[in-house]
């Protein structure tokens, strides 16, 4: 063979070598970004998911709380038209 058929052959190789390396590493970095991409979202999301539970926890204790004053308004208001009763 000659040295220049022999350089051609060595070019072709680096080159194709190098075409199938780049593809790779682009797919592996597309892969890459969608994985941080899906992990980001799934954080965002279980941010999101504790945020309503904690709001619906305080809701739902406000209504108890709410329940409750109703419960001892009701209660003082039963008792103080008793002891007017007992005064007149």
């Amino acid at each position: 063979m000659h040295s220049s058929t022999i350089v051609a052959s060595i070019i072709v190789l680096i080159a194709i070598a190098t075409k199938h390396s780049s593809v790779a590493t682009h797919d592996s970095y597309i892969q890459a970004s969608r994985r941080r991409g899906d992990a980001y979202n799934y954080n965002k999301n279980q941010q999101r998911n504790m945020f309503l539970r904690r709001l619906a926890q305080q809701l739902l204790e406000d209504e108890d709380s709410d329940e409750n004053l109703r419960s001892a308004a009701w209660k003082r208001d039963a008792t103080a038209s008793a002891s007017r009763k007992f005064l007149h």
